[in-house]
């Protein structure tokens, strides 16, 4: 059902909104490292690490900000 679909979509985004406003309220601006660092090793010679520095911040919650914006548009 496609109306079950997009309410879905919508509710995820809400969800992943409210998640990146904790990490920013939780964010320590003070500091000059990555933070909230998460690290991968699947496979013995690729490691993976991910994390959030000051500026990349920012773009996480202007992307969370525009799913369901962009969701609810449609």
């Amino acid at each position: 059902n496609i109306k079950q679909i997009k309410v879905t979509g919508l509710v995820t985004s809400i969800v992943n909104l409210f998640v990146s406003l904790i990490v920013f309220i939780l964010f320590n601006f003070s500091s000059n490292n990555f933070q909230f660092v998460q690290e991968y090793h699947k496979v013995s010679s690729f490691d993976f690490y991910l994390g959030v520095d000051g500026i990349s911040i920012y773009f996480v919650i202007l992307t969370t900000i525009l799913m369901p914006i962009a969701l609810l548009s449609n």
